[in-house]
Parts: C-alpha cells; structure tokens; sequence
C-alpha cells in the first residue's frame, strides 16, 4: 500500500477527496468535549471525535501506526500487553520507584506528531494531513483511537533512554501509558531520581511531582493498581471486594444482568491478576 496524497488516502478510506480535506481542514470542529472523574482526584477531559472522523482515525491506527514497532518496554495499549506485564518485572526489588507524566497527550502537539509521520517515511504534505486528522487544537486529544498509537511512538525515544539507564544499573523499566515504573536493588539515591526525571523532561514531558513515590520493600510497593513485593497481586482491599461479591452473589442471588456482568469482570480480573492463586489473605 503506498499512501502520499489525498487521493491514495481518500481512495483507501472509500471516501471522495473533498471529503477527506474537509475532514482534514475542518477537524478541530468534528469533536465532543466532556470531562469525567479519575481516580485519583479531579477530571479527565475527552476529546471525542464525530463518528466518521473515528473510523478515519481507526484505520489509520490500524493500517499506518500499529505495525511499526515499539520499545519492549511499552506495555500500555499494545496488543498482547497488559498491566500485569507491565507490573511483573518489578517484583521482589528493593526499591520500586512510579513517576507519572503529567497531562500525557495533551503535552503532545502537532509539530511532534507530524515529525513522527515524516520519520515513517510520509512525505511532508502528506504527514501534516495525517497529523490534522489526529490532533485537536494541535494537540493530541484524549479520546482519539490514534492517540495511543502515536504517544507509544513518539515515546520511544523516552522508553530507549530510560532503559539504557537502568539497563546499565541492573534495574527494570516499563512504561504504561503515562506510568513510569523503575525497580532494582540496592539504594536509588536523590542524584538518581533527579536524572530519571531530566531525561523525562528532556524528552518533552513533565512530571506529576505530586504522584512521584518511592517504595522499599518494607512497605507495600504497587505498579498500576497492583502489589509487586512478593508476586503481581490484588491489594489486599480489593481481593477482599472480590470475595465479599462473590458471596453476595452465591447467598442472595443477583438478577440484574448489568450487576451480574460486572461480577463476573470483577472475577476475571483477578484471577488473571492472581495467575490462578487464590485470593486469600
């Protein structure tokens, strides 16, 4: 497939090219914006995308972006990958440091997105309609199916210089989207910490000061959401959830299809999590 104009593009994507340059000129309007609670604390704001400037993105995300390769360190939003691979390298280790990036894809804009696009080898017309096509108000939206795709890519600079650091340390690094994980043995000195977030900044991005943490191993140490001190587990809270579900279920019943469904979600996810060890304790 050789793609370099609207027309190759537009033919691909079963579309007229004044269709697809509307959808390229006119993009920064063709989006939802809400916002949605985290976790954490405070919101997320989504970009959603109209629904055919989604199913433009999806191809894209399929046919341009999900075949180059990324750093084997990434394990966020890749086929095959989960965060129980992504917190399994961790386990038992001295010290487990989590370092999160702040407003991940917003701080990507479109300036990187297109140089990205030049680097695979799109001409640089061509990259700067792809890049429109992926980006809101020049930035990269949350909420886009190529978004994913491209922060992995653009990071992988990042993943590579952060590996190499800890690679030369017998350490282990993974990266989750925007969730740093770095563990080993022995002290992870001040000097250390410092140079982990230069390389992240020199790169682009800026850390979330306020979500920077070490862990020993004499306290709990968690890499997204689960405990790594002994084996990839459940926090003990939540295998307690789970048990307390499924009893609720085997002595009261449940008849809410939604209640069930979530049920058994629950259940599944912990018993990948638990590689089939009970969630006792």
């Amino acid at each position: 497939m050789t793609l370099d104009t609207k027309v190759s593009l537009a033919n691909e994507l079963g579309i007229s090219e004044f269709e697809l340059s509307k959808y390229i000129f006119r993009a920064d309007y063709l989006y939802k914006r809400f916002s949605i609670p985290k976790k954490s604390g405070g919101q997320r704001h989504i970009s959603a995308p109209s629904k055919e400037l989604k199913r433009i993105q999806k191809w894209i995300a399929h046919n341009l972006l999900r075949s180059v390769p990324l750093h084997e360190s990434c394990t966020g939003y890749r086929v095959g990958k989960c965060i129980v691979d992504n917190a399994r390298p961790h386990v038992g280790k001295d010290f487990v440091l989590n370092a999160d990036i702040e407003d991940f894809f917003p701080s990507i804009s479109v300036g990187r997105v297109n140089t990205l696009f030049e680097s695979l080898g799109f001409a640089q017309k061509f990259a700067g309609y792809l890049s429109r096509l992926c980006t809101h108000h020049e930035l990269l939206p949350q909420g886009a199916p190529t978004s994913p795709d491209l922060a992995n890519l653009i990071c992988k600079s990042l993943d590579e210089r952060l590996s190499e650091f800890c690679k030369a340390r017998d350490w282990s690094y993974t990266r989750y989207c925007d969730d740093i994980t770095v563990s080993g043995s022995g002290l992870l000195t001040r000097k250390e910490i410092d140079t982990i977030c230069s390389i992240i900044t020199s790169e682009g991005f800026k850390v979330n000061e306020k979500k920077l943490r070490v862990a020993r191993k004499t306290s709990q140490q968690t890499v997204t959401g689960l405990v790594v001190n002994e084996r990839v587990n459940l926090p003990r809270r939540e295998r307690r959830r789970v048990r307390a579900m499924i009893h609720r279920k085997e002595t009261t019943g449940v008849t809410s299809k939604s209640a069930l469904n979530k049920i058994h979600g629950h259940v599944a996810f912990a018993k990948m999590v638990a590689s089939g060890s009970d969630l006792g304790d």
